[in-house]
């Protein structure tokens, strides 16, 4: 897997990180630097762990998968990227009602956006890659978008949070419609087992 793609998919997963802190920048317009970094941050370290422990999960079943893996990888971006769709679909545009940065909000947010990571981590276990490096590269991704959300949440408020989750979950679809370009027209070896 190339650097492009790694940051493509890091983009993508980092969109529902994005809505969700460009409510939390307007629900505290006024907060501190230390806000946004505390909400950012925590955003970037969950999704390094959940690609991480998906990883872990996918090595031990690589093995007897790896025939066709690319159908994989394809189901589990098209589950989270429909996923999002819907969820950015809906209208509702509801924020929070405390402060999304601290305690168990900050921690059940960043465990409901990281979720995603998990199905990504599964097929990352799957395909050529360090995870290592991939996983902190998408922390860092997360991280930035999160911060960015944030920031322009301060200014724009609610009005395009659930737009973004459009955006990201378009974006996982087509990763996972290329690795089955890449597969099945580019290496097409790997029809024989179907």
């Amino acid at each position: 897997m190339q650097l492009f793609e790694i940051l493509i998919l890091a983009i993508g997963l980092a969109m529902d990180c994005f809505s969700v802190s460009l409510c939390a920048g307007a629900v505290a317009p006024m907060q501190s630097t230390f806000y946004s970094l505390r909400l950012s941050s925590t955003f970037g370290v969950f999704h390094v762990l959940s690609v991480l422990i998906g990883w872990a999960i996918g090595g031990s079943i690589a093995s007897y998968i790896e025939r066709f893996d690319h159908w994989v990888v394809f189901i589990l971006l098209g589950i989270v990227g429909i996923s999002m769709l819907r969820d950015g679909v809906k209208n509702d545009n509801v924020c929070f009602d405390n402060d999304p940065s601290k305690g168990k909000l900050l921690f059940s947010l960043a465990f409901a956006t990281s979720i995603d990571g998990l199905s990504i981590g599964i097929g990352l276990a799957l395909v050529n890659v360090n995870i290592l490096q991939t996983s902190i590269i998408i922390g860092v991704v997360v991280f930035l978008v999160a911060l960015i959300g944030v920031l322009l949440g301060k200014k724009l408020g609610k009005t395009f949070g659930n737009k973004m989750l459009l955006v990201g979950g378009t974006i996982l679809i087509l990763i996972g419609l290329n690795v089955l370009y890449q597969h099945i027209i580019v290496n097409p070896t790997t029809l024989s087992v179907l």
